[in-house]
C-alpha cells in the first residue's frame, strides 16, 4: 500500500513538473521569432549581466548587422536601425550587447533558459484611440482585379494642439 501511494505521488509530481516547464516555456505575450545556443564556451556573464551576441540575434531573425567601435562606444544598425551603445563586450571576435539592450534598442526581448536562448518580438502596448488623431486610408480604386496590385495612402492628422508620438516596429 505505502508502494503504491509512493508511485502516485512521484506520478503526480512528475507530471505537474512537466506541465509547469510546458507553460514556463512560452510565457510571453510577445511573437517568439527564433532560438539559439551558443557553441562552445561563447557565454559571456560580467557581474550577473548577460551578453548576448549580435550576430546570433540577426542571424535568427534574418536580419543584416553591422558595427563599428568608435572610441568608448559602439556604432552600427540591425536590419536598417540604426544603433549606438556605451555598453558592450567584444569577444571571440563577435559585438556582444547586454540582454537588457535588445529591449530598449530592437524592441526584442531575449529570455535565457540554461543555454539557450529565445528571441521574441516585443509586441506593441495597447494603444488607446486618441481621439484628437484622425486617420485616412484611401486606395486609388474601389475595385481590384485578382492579383492588380493596390495603391494605398496612409495619412494620420493631428487635429489638436498637443503633441503625440508614435512608435512604429517598421
Amino acid at each position: 500500500m505505502k508502494k503504491t501511494n509512493l508511485n502516485v505521488i512521484l506520478l503526480t509530481l512528475v507530471l505537474c513538473l512537466s506541465l509547469s516547464f510546458l507553460v514556463s516555456a512560452d510565457n510571453s505575450n510577445n511573437e517568439l521569432m527564433g532560438d539559439f545556443k551558443l557553441q562552445g564556451n561563447r557565454t559571456i556573464n560580467i557581474n550577473s549581466k548577460d551578453y548576448v551576441p549580435l550576430e546570433e540575434v540577426a542571424r535568427i531573425l534574418d536580419y543584416s548587422y553591422d558595427w563599428e567601435r568608435v572610441k568608448t562606444r559602439v556604432n552600427g544598425h540591425l536590419n536598417h536601425r540604426n544603433f549606438e551603445n556605451e555598453s558592450f563586450l567584444i569577444a571571440y571576435g563577435y559585438l556582444y550587447l547586454p540582454l537588457e539592450s535588445y529591449e530598449e534598442l530592437f524592441d526584442l526581448e531575449i529570455i535565457v533558459r540554461g543555454n539557450k536562448y529565445y528571441v521574441y518580438r516585443i509586441r506593441p502596448p495597447y494603444i488607446p484611440i486618441i481621439s484628437d488623431l484622425k486617420l485616412i486610408l484611401q486606395t486609388d480604386k474601389t475595385q481590384y482585379k485578382r492579383n492588380e496590385p493596390i495603391a494605398i495612402s496612409l495619412l494620420l492628422i493631428n487635429q489638436s494642439d498637443r503633441s503625440y508620438t508614435l512608435r512604429f516596429n517598421s
